[in-house]
């Protein structure tokens, strides 16, 4: 007995919904499974057009793949169902064969394949525009257009969504001409080649446009001298709520600044080179932020600012006003001082902040070459604490104020408003393979200055510091107090959660 046909039992709708995302040459050859399927795929709204399904002798046939490509356009507008996705994915094994494919003269032709595909007249009503390219042999960190893209010969009536992968722009479009997208309200570059007059001038043409996306492009930048707005390198976009900046490169964030005009941006992503100089400046874009969500991929020493008069004027007086939550994920580098600094920035920079959570972890890069001493030195002072807090804890009496750990520098002697008045949550991560002096500072940092704390979450790894650590934090709280008031009105009580790796601090009176 045959098995059971399990598709043939779906719905008409999730058929045509599963065969939007088939490619076009084996899309239509679902036709001849039954009468049933023969108008599913035509009917699908979706052209899905890729060069594998045309592979001779690892070359795309470009005349066998223009013809099926005008056909399957034309069949489905046939049906009376409109195309509203269409894309085209190319891939050879060598870069120059794509560019070959896409222009076989090797120059930029007024029309050229991509052109051909798009000015077909069922590709007017498309939606959603997909024009991607792959080349296994290319490095996927290397920022290389495969193909030459003319914006002009993309359809532009009714596209809402616009994904371009490996593409080269190298005409500035015409403002006198309808290089507009009326409609387009997404925006996805990745490893393509453009400049910031050419970004610029395309999403002018996208009144609409919400979220753009910017993912390991060179970003060339500078304008044309008859550009009108040659006064800096702006990126505007007045109803952007979403903007992503991922391994961008064609300038250096060091020194190159590329200034937002985003009122309405809710949430931004950065992903490169940071200098403290460009972080501080750019705050001021996120006053009205209310959670920001910082990974840094380098040491947080690298957005510290020593001098606390130089960042007041780095700041210009615009901090975080509105910000009631922050995570920062990064680094701290053992061989200086400088991580309590960058921590002490922060907090000075978001004075409601109520929930913050640390994720920092020990530079592991060089750090058994360049730092034996430093970590040796760590370490020992960390395990003098261990032993100090196991002793602590059978002892029931003696001075043990001698067992301190010391304060963090550029951290410690200073006060925040955040500290005073705001901050309920703190939770503390490291990472599980290393033990750190660093984390018992921190830990003892904010148990003595965060006078209306509530919670405080700390994962430490494998180094079970819930176990030494109840009575240390509950005594450096109330001396704190004491120090504060002369009364001690506060303590603090360590429980275990979720295992022994985390442990939570629970405020009580007394």
């Amino acid at each position: 007995m045959a098995a059971a046909d399990r598709l043939s039992d779906l719905p008409d709708d999730l058929l045509r919904r599963i065969l939007r995302f088939a490619p076009a040459k084996e899309g239509a050859a679902t036709a001849v499974l039954s009468r049933r399927w023969r108008w599913l795929w035509r009917t699908s709204g979706a052209v899905n057009l890729d060069t594998r399904s045309y592979d001779r002798a690892h070359v795309p046939d470009r005349e066998a793949f223009l013809r099926h490509a005008a056909a399957a356009l034309s069949a489905t507008a046939a049906h009376g169902a409109p195309v509203t996705r269409l894309s085209l994915h190319m891939e050879a094994d060598h870069e120059y064969e794509i560019r070959t494919f896409v222009s076989p003269d090797g120059r930029y032709a007024e029309h050229d394949m991509i052109s051909d595909v798009m000015a077909h007249t069922s590709a007017r009503p498309v939606e959603e525009l997909s024009i991607t390219a792959h080349c296994p042999s290319s490095n996927n960190n290397c920022i290389d257009g495969f193909y030459k893209l003319r914006i002009a010969a993309l359809p532009h009536e009714a596209v809402q969504v616009l994904h371009i992968v490996r593409a080269e722009f190298e005409l500035v479009m015409n403002k006198s001409a309808a290089y507009y997208f009326p409609q387009v309200t997404t925006l996805l570059l990745q490893h393509c080649e453009v400049s910031l007059a050419e970004l610029q001038d395309i999403m002018n043409g996208a009144p609409l446009l919400t979220t753009l996306r910017l993912e390991s492009i060179f970003l060339l930048l500078g304008r044309d001298e008859e550009d009108d707005d040659c006064s800096g390198n702006w990126i505007r976009g007045p109803e952007v709520t979403t903007l992503v900046m991922t391994d961008c490169q064609g300038f250096d964030p060091t020194e190159d600044s590329i200034e937002l005009d985003m009122p309405k941006l809710q949430y931004f992503t950065y992903a490169g080179l940071l200098s403290c100089q460009v972080w501080m400046k750019s705050q001021a874009n996120f006053s009205n932020t209310r959670v920001l969500k910082l990974k840094l991929n380098c040491p947080i020493d690298n957005i510290a600012v020593v001098d606390m008069r130089s960042l007041d004027e780095l700041l210009d007086n615009k901090l975080l006003y509105n910000l009631e939550r922050l995570e920062v994920h990064g680094y701290y580098n053992p061989a200086n001082n400088v991580a309590g600094i960058a921590i002490a920035n922060l907090l000075h920079c978001c004075p409601i902040v109520c929930d913050l959570r640390l994720k920092i972890e020990e530079e592991s890069r060089g750090t058994v070459y360049q730092y034996p001493y430093v970590k040796c030195k760590n370490q020992q002072d960390f395990d003098k604490s261990v032993i100090n807090f196991r002793l602590r804890r059978g002892t029931s009496g003696g001075n043990h104020d001698k067992y301190e750990v010391s304060d963090i520098h550029g951290l410690s002697e200073h006060s925040f408003n955040c500290l005073q008045s705001c901050l309920r949550r703190v939770c503390l991560q490291f990472r599980k393979e290393e033990v750190s002096l660093f984390a018992i500072q921190l830990v003892k940092f904010f148990a003595e200055n965060a006078m209306v704390l509530e919670e405080m979450h700390i994962d430490d790894g494998n180094h079970k510091m819930c176990e030494h650590v109840n009575d240390k934090v509950q005594r450096w709280a109330l001396n704190a107090a004491k120090r504060r008031n002369g009364v001690a009105t506060k303590g603090f009580r360590v429980l275990p959660i979720n295992g022994e790796r985390k442990i939570k601090v629970l405020k009580r009176v007394e």
